[in-house]
């Protein structure tokens, strides 16, 4: 027991002497932002924005609506980076609160809540259906 504490002090004394710096907790330095999206847009994709410092360098995780989102069961949504990519993004499905969280073994950190948003395009004083919890109206200029 007493070699394998050895090795992880020579470890870190050899990681911080080579520039690696010492190992750090992850703080973001970006945290994701409210996004609202036409209902009716022809995008492909949607992208909630995420990045943490940390050594080791963070793993994320993403919840929407206080629910973890499982990226094996679903190619519906993945990760790039830290980024959270919606994959043809529908208001019924994806409406709603979403959070990042990144871990390393010093710790791990939620970051702010951020809203999913699809409005609808106003026509005169009629709003095309896309769930009235989530409706917001936009002018679109032509």
């Amino acid at each position: 027991m007493r070699l394998l504490w050895k090795l992880v002090i020579l470890l870190l004394l050899i990681n911080t002497c080579a520039g690696a710096g010492a190992p750090s907790r992850p703080d973001f330095a970006q945290e994701p932002s409210d996004v609202t999206a036409p209902a009716d847009s022809p995008r492909s994709e949607l992208r909630l924005r995420c990045a943490a410092n940390g050594r080791p360098a963070p793993r994320y995780r993403w919840k929407q609506n206080d629910t973890d989102i499982d990226f094996t069961a679903s190619r519906h949504y993945r990760l790039d980076g830290g980024d959270l990519v919606i994959s043809g993004p529908r208001a019924e499905r994806d409406a709603g609160t979403y959070q990042c969280l990144a871990t390393n073994p010093l710790g791990t950190i939620l970051s702010q809540t951020a809203k999913l948003r699809f409005a609808c395009e106003s026509v005169g004083n009629i709003c095309d259906s896309c769930g009235a919890e989530n409706m917001q109206l936009l002018l679109y200029s032509c």
